[in-house]
């Protein structure tokens, strides 16, 4: 019987014993989760850093779990580039987005991303908030990044409803909805009216009694918390990115977190003049901060912003920043509840830091510490805790350390080194510096940050890279100079020169792996004179789309006269017009696809600016009309989607406006699916060639152009594109043009310029004397820069253009800016 009772109790502890030691394997390759936190605009304004005005518990705790890099730098201090650069582990002149234009893919089809990468290795990857900036990627912020679509988060309060423009206060509602109204009279299109808006009210502060859920960070942070509870059922691991708004402008958050603070009391910057020994180049135009409608008249005589908006800013940043806190936190509780932190990475990070107020700068677009320097915390649940590391690191580092904490293979073509051994103290430093970049125009500086000293070199052109083409050296010492006042470059020679040897090498190894890494990318873009390109083309559906077989295809209703004239097209030789009023033509499209999205787009002009109409109907859901009244050719479009049952539609042109009697022309239809492509046309011949090219970044204007008007356009110094040189047209009558010799005759060119200015205003680009009829381009304004572009042929006997920017309306006020034109041979 004794023996019988110790044979079960020893096969009892044998089985607990194997039991123990097999959940300890499976636990030992259970793969580590991930939560990828992304604050926007953030800089160390946080306790952790040493900051001791900031209210920020929540990320102090997350501190406290892991390792806060306090000498962490960003690739380039604004928003694309950084992310592209942080998210590939490439730097920005590898990736070639150094704006916030630049598609990631379209320079790099190839290119591999963090979360792509996690995919690819097993793990569900899911994104929300701003992780990439949506201007650098496709419209679904990177497909191949995602396991799952993007989540889309938006705000529906319970009492106040959605914001306006990301406001939300009844004061705040009341402006905008005031000049919504009035913009809707104009005929301001729904798809233009966010720019709208805000281009004419944007106030850079607001503080709102209101839940957190009532601004977007707090809604996309209940949206985490629910991934997270989903995710902690999976058998899978997770890569789970949630990337907060705030504290980006305009400062925006809940009033309680504004009270947590005494503006009295908060810091403003004990420097706010240049650094002796620098020039203009190296510092931003504040226009991002100028942008806000509120900050134009806030500069005093000095150019700096006034001491009570200076407060009420930085009062706004911190209040911000605690806002964001408090999101933070319900994700760490979330990750508590769900029994994760033992088996989940935290990695906390920031796009860039902020300027606020020091050197007379506000917001980011610079080399200096202010701009470049932003927070890094992680927390691996393996690693050291509440442990502080000081040596230079960079955000491209995060990509190889988060696979080696998840015993992924390093991908060779990363840039960044894996922070492992600092995390687990190994090593006390794994590379001496860190660098960060940034663009003025053709300009680029490459900055050099150690433990004590930055280092930076502007050069003349940065397709060029010499020494000997350097504009301007910095140097700075941050244990004797921490507020940058003095740029020693002059007076610490020896150790200049040690910095610049080390740049150039730097620069000279990163060419060698540029090159290694386009050989992995398809060569889609141009990349000499001559060359071939595959573009898709969407194949217009419609029939007879420029009315050159006259009427063909068309089908009249009952109304006004209609006919096709050889006067007045837009393109080609014909265009459709209607004499009067209550007017309609229409084609029926067969042979769709179901459940497809498809645009439709007319080019439209009228006499009077009548209204003519574009409409779809027939096609699986309710009818959809859109009004254009212009008196030059502009586009209308329509956008729908075909029902689950449907494979044609009706496509109308009309016009029925009461006592009209003015003439309107329609030209140039077309009908496409979108993503749709013309297999036939799959690769166009390129030859482009680049006959003459101005980022107008002197002091004046290039030699051969001329200018007219009372106030003629010239060059400003701030507001080209990326903050370089660029020029202004500042009078409603005014204007610019040059002659262009030597070009073949019946040959086909191509005019490019970039404009910036209002919605509510445009800028003529025209070519004349060239052998044909004048030909316009009116460029209408976005309130950011954009391309407009015009084509001609020579004709037989011509071998010059006259090239012309004018802008002429007594009723337009306020600037125009003008920046890169290029003129070019197809």
């Amino acid at each position: 019987m004794y023996l019988y009772d110790f044979d079960i109790i020893y096969i009892y502890f044998l089985k607990k014993i194997i039991l123990f030691f097999l959940l300890l394997s499976i636990n030992a390759n259970a793969k580590k989760n991930i939560l990828f936190i992304a604050v926007d605009d953030l800089k160390p304004l946080i306790g952790a850093y040493g900051d001791k005005f900031a209210n920020t518990p929540n990320l102090d705790e997350l501190a406290s779990l892991g390792t806060t890099f306090t000498n962490s730098h960003v690739q380039q201090a604004i928003c694309a580039p950084s992310r592209v650069s942080l998210l590939t582990g490439l730097r920005p002149d590898l990736t070639e987005v150094w704006d916030l234009e630049t598609q990631m893919r379209e320079k790099n089809p190839n290119i591999l991303t963090l979360p792509q990468y996690f995919k690819n290795n097993g793990y569900t990857t899911v994104g929300m908030g701003k992780i990439f900036d949506n201007r650098s990627v496709d419209n679904g912020l990177d497909k191949k990044s995602w396991s799952v679509p993007f989540i889309r988060v938006s705000v529906n309060h319970k009492i106040h409803g959605n914001t306006m423009t990301g406001f939300q206060s009844p004061e705040n509602k009341e402006i905008l909805t005031e000049i919504r109204e009035q913009a809707v009279a104009s005929g301001v299109p729904n798809s233009g009216m966010w720019q709208y808006l805000r281009s004419k009210y944007k106030p850079s502060v607001e503080s709102f009694d209101i839940s957190d859920d009532g601004y977007f960070d707090g809604v996309l942070a209940l949206k985490a918390i629910d991934q997270i509870n989903n995710l902690a059922g999976s058998d899978k691991p997770f890569f789970l990115a949630v990337g907060f708004q705030k504290p980006h402008l305009p400062f925006v958050a809940p009033k309680k977190y504004w009270d947590m603070y005494d503006r009295d009391k908060l810091p403003i910057a004990d420097y706010q003049k240049w650094a002796r020994g620098t020039v203009k180049l190296v510092y931003n135009n504040n226009g991002e901060m100028r942008s806000y409608t509120d900050i134009p008249n806030s500069f005093d005589q000095n150019g700096l912003i006034n001491l009570e908006k200076q407060k009420e800013l930085i009062h706004g940043y911190y209040a911000c920043v605690s806002y964001i806190d408090a999101q933070v936190g319900k994700l760490l509780n979330a990750i508590k509840k769900n029994n994760l932190l033992e088996n989940t990475i935290i990695v906390l990070w920031g796009d860039h830091g902020w300027h606020l107020g020091d050197h007379g700068q506000w917001a980011k677009h610079s080399n200096f510490e202010q701009a470049t320097r932003s927070p890094l915390i992680i927390v691996d649940p393996d690693s050291k805790k509440n442990i502080t590391n000081a040596s230079p690191t960079e955000s491209l580092d995060i990509f190889p350390t988060l696979l080696e904490l998840t015993d992924i293979q390093i991908p060779g073509i990363l840039q960044g080194i894996s922070l492992v051994p600092l995390l687990k103290e190994k090593s006390k430093k794994i590379k001496n510096f860190a660098v960060s970049q940034y663009p003025r125009g053709k300009v680029m500086g490459y900055a050099l940050r150690n433990e004590r000293y930055r280092y930076v070199a502007w050069y003349k052109d940065r397709n060029n890279i010499v020494e000997q083409d350097i504009i301007i050296k910095e140097l700075y010492d941050y244990k004797s100079d921490p507020n940058e006042t003095v740029n020693i470059v002059g007076i610490e020679r020896d150790l200049s020169i040690k910095f610049q040897s080390e740049l150039t090498s730097f620069l000279n190894n990163q060419f060698e792996e540029k090159n290694k890494f386009k050989l992995t990318q398809p060569k889609l873009e141009l990349t000499s004179n001559y060359s071939e390109r595959k573009i898709p083309i969407a194949k217009n559906l419609l029939k007879n789309p420029g009315f050159e077989l006259g009427d063909q295809g068309w089908l009249k209703g009952k109304g006004c006269p209609i006919f096709v004239v050889d006067k007045n097209s837009r393109s080609g030789k014909n265009a459709l017009m209607f004499v009067g009023t209550k007017c309609s033509t229409f084609q029926n499209v067969n042979g769709l696809k179901p459940n497809t999205q498809y645009r439709v787009s007319a080019y439209v002009k009228s006499e009077n600016s009548e209204t003519a109409l574009l409409k779809v109907r027939f096609y699986g859901g309710d009818d959809i009309t859109k009004r254009i009244s212009k008196s030059q050719y502009e586009e209308v479009s329509i956008i729908f989607k075909t029902g689950p049952n449907n494979t044609s539609a009706r496509i109308a042109l009309l016009k029925y406006i009461d006592g009209a009697t003015g003439k309107t022309w329609f030209d140039d239809i077309s009908l496409t699916e979108i993503g749709g492509e013309n297999k036939e046309n799959k690769i166009l011949k390129s030859d482009n060639k680049m006959i003459l090219e101005e980022e107008f970044d002197g002091e004046s204007l290039p030699k051969g152009w001329r200018t007219y008007g009372q106030i003629r356009p010239s060059i400003d110094p701030n507001n080209g594109i990326d903050g370089s040189p660029g020029i202004i047209f500042s009078d409603d009558k005014c204007g610019m043009n040059r002659i262009i010799q030597n070009l073949e005759p019946n040959t086909r060119y191509r005019v490019e310029m970039w404009s910036n200015m209002p919605p509510d205003q445009r800028i003529t680009l025209k070519v004349a004397d060239y052998g044909g009829v004048e030909l316009k381009n009116f460029i209408k304004g976005k309130g950011i820069y954009n391309k407009g572009t015009l084509d001609f042929t020579t004709g037989p006997n011509n071998n010059s253009v006259k090239v012309i920017f004018s802008r002429f309306h007594p009723q337009w006020s306020g600037n125009i800016y003008v920046d890169r034109f290029k003129f070019y041979k197809l």
